[in-house]
């Protein structure tokens, strides 16, 4: 736990690590509170300033080794899960309202990315293990 956390203020004082950005952009999200209820489906769109917007809601979201997230409504709803290529999964839990807390499950389709900013599309592209591409001839 002490390790992430740390790793997460160093992501946090850095800015994103190109495998952060994968998380950036709406994502079609379906969750349900009850393992016998249909999923209700809205979009969540992750911005790269560490908040989130679900339809009027909002929030922080932090990843955290290279593939999980955990997000946090302003009502202490509490999102965690994994994500693997352009899909993630998980758990959320509210426990303010109850006792014992509620619980349920969510996963998410990725739908579109933020772009990244230029520069750091220059620097991986001009990066050693990358040469820069020569520009094109064509007549």
């Amino acid at each position: 736990m002490k390790k992430s956390l740390v790793f997460m203020f160093c992501v946090s004082v850095l800015g994103l690590g190109l495998w952060a950005d994968s998380f950036l952009g709406t994502w079609t999200f379906y969750y349900r509170w009850y393992y016998n209820q249909p999923y209700v489906q809205t979009t969540i769109t992750f911005n790269n300033n560490w908040t989130f917007t679900c339809g009027s809601l909002t929030g922080y979201w932090y990843p955290f080794e290279d593939h999980n997230i955990i997000w946090k409504f302003a009502n202490g709803t509490t999102y965690s899960g994994t994500k693997v290529g352009g899909v993630m999964t998980g758990m959320m839990m509210w426990l303010i309202s109850t006792d014992p807390p509620t619980t349920g499950c969510w996963y998410c389709v990725k739908v579109s990315p933020v772009p990244i900013k230029k520069d750091i599309k220059e620097k991986v592209v001009s990066s050693p293990d990358t040469p820069p591409k020569s520009p094109s001839t064509k007549k």
